[in-house]
């Protein structure tokens, strides 16, 4: 948990006041990862709240051709793909065709 320390100084520099302040709830970005039993898998960063971020992270596995998503993991750190890719490392399938029924970018 990262803290945020301020310093405020009288113009006499006769008082002194500290506060900390928790940076956490103020600046935490998101991340959840999710997985299938079919092998389909996704993660995301970034998302506002843990409840936007599994949402998403459920969608990106069902994109994935993912069949009945559940989350694998969620972090109030993840500000970049890089750190959701270091707190779940798999490689991101993304499943498509008509056995999947979606089709496949170009």
């Amino acid at each position: 948990m990262r803290r945020l320390l301020v310093l405020a100084a009288s113009l006499t520099g006769a008082a002194l006041i500290l506060a900390t302040a928790d940076s956490t709830s103020a600046w935490a970005r998101w991340g959840c990862a999710a997985g299938s039993y079919n092998g389909a898998k996704a993660r995301n960063a970034s998302a506002p709240s843990e409840a936007v971020a599994r949402k998403l992270a459920l969608e990106d596995c069902a994109r994935n051709g993912g069949k009945n998503c559940k989350i694998i993991g969620c972090d109030p750190n993840v500000d970049s793909i890089q750190t959701a890719r270091e707190l779940w490392p798999f490689e991101a399938t993304w499943r498509c065709g008509s056995e999947f029924g979606i089709k496949c970018p170009k």
